[in-house]
């Protein structure tokens, strides 16, 4: 999130330096779409962690996780081997499932939690620790979710006006600070 941060000086500079010249707001865009990356990057990591920790004995199973189906192939891999061996190929077959998923909307993100973390109402946890209510941080996250896929998949601009949708450096720093802040809450709950 700190390289996400760099994007505001960068922004400043430039506006400083090159006034009225051309718009610099995809700058800001590209904020929002780095600070959603970031976040997402996050929990995969420290679900992918967490995961491992719970292989390794070194945290408690959830249901989700012993539910989680595993290939026959890699069974059979993890059958015959050592068990640094055995650790780095249940590493990879988790990394490999994650892959393919997303920790952006506030269903997923939980989702996700449910690999590592067995509390029942996860928002609100997450929102009590934040000092806010349920409902304003799923739905902040899940409107800063809906503005970086706007960004990412339709160029910002308004399907009906065609034109970009307007967007401040407050917007985007109010954005990123909250992703950051979301995602240093979740990490100190379920570490």
């Amino acid at each position: 999130m700190d390289d996400v941060e760099a994007f505001a000086s960068f922004y400043d500079f430039l506006v400083e330096n090159m006034r009225g010249q051309k718009s610099l707001d995809d700058l800001l865009r590209s904020k929002i779409v780095c600070s959603v990356s970031a976040f997402d990057k996050l929990l995969h990591d420290i679900i992918h962690i967490g995961i491992i920790d719970i292989y390794s004995g070194n945290r408690t199973s959830t249901p989700k996780y012993l539910d989680e189906p595993i290939p026959l192939g890699v069974v059979a891999q993890l059958k015959g081997v050592e068990d640094a061996p055995r650790s780095n190929i249940f590493s990879q077959t988790i990394r490999d499932k994650l892959r393919a998923m997303s920790f952006q909307h506030p269903d997923k993100v939980v989702d996700g939690l449910s690999y590592i973390w067995h509390e029942k109402r996860k928002w609100k946890k997450i929102a009590s620790a934040m000092g806010e209510d349920e409902a304003t941080v799923r739905v902040f996250l899940y409107e800063v979710v809906r503005r970086r896929n706007a960004i990412a998949h339709e160029a910002d601009v308004h399907h009906f006006l065609q034109a970009k949708r307007p967007i401040d450096r407050e917007m985007a720093t109010d954005f990123t600070r909250f992703m950051r802040r979301l995602g240093e809450t979740i990490h100190e709950l379920v570490r």
